[in-house]
Formats: C-alpha cells, sequence, structure tokens
C-alpha cells in the first residue's frame, strides 16, 4: 500500500513540474503557475456561487468566463514563450 501510495505521489509531483516549467523542465514559469492559480480560483469561485449561494446557473455566462480565461492563458504563455526564445536552438541559424 506505502509502495502504491508513494508512486502515485511522484507521479503527481512529475505532473505539477511538467505544467509549471518552462521547456527546460528546470526553470519555473510564473504565467503557467498564476494561469493553473486562476482556473482553480474560476472553478472554486463558480461551485460557491452556484452549490452554496444557490444562485441561479446561467451556462452561457459561465461558457463565455470559461472561453475568456482560457483565452487570456494561451496568449500570456505564447507572450511568454516569445519573450524567453532567446535561447532557442530551433530559431538559431546553422554555421556554415
Amino acid at each position: 500500500m506505502i509502495r502504491w501510495l508513494r508512486w502515485l505521489l511522484a507521479n503527481i509531483a512529475k505532473l505539477i513540474r511538467y505544467l509549471t516549467t518552462a521547456k527546460d523542465n528546470e526553470t519555473p514559469s510564473l504565467t503557467r503557475i498564476l494561469s493553473i492559480i486562476g482556473g482553480l480560483q474560476f472553478f472554486f469561485l463558480s461551485h460557491w456561487a452556484f452549490v452554496v449561494r444557490g444562485q441561479d446557473f446561467e451556462p452561457m455566462v459561465w461558457g463565455t468566463g470559461l472561453g475568456l480565461m482560457l483565452t487570456a492563458i494561451a496568449t500570456a504563455i505564447r507572450v511568454a514563450m516569445k519573450a524567453n526564445s532567446g535561447n532557442d536552438p530551433q530559431l538559431e541559424e546553422p554555421t556554415p
């Protein structure tokens, strides 16, 4: 049981590290970390409003908010990738 739990926690840690680091899997990416926190906050506050406070669920408004959030995250990650691509070997010209 302990071995299985250690394996599960190690794989979860690898997934979190993969999701929160840049292309080199070592440098923490602030954009990705804030995106994950923002996404979790969006879902938490949505459930809080609908389940706990009993507000009406409007799928069109919720879907619009989710779509805007995902678009903003994709744009922020893309801008961060271009800003940090100075050492990208794929963009360098081959030397003769």
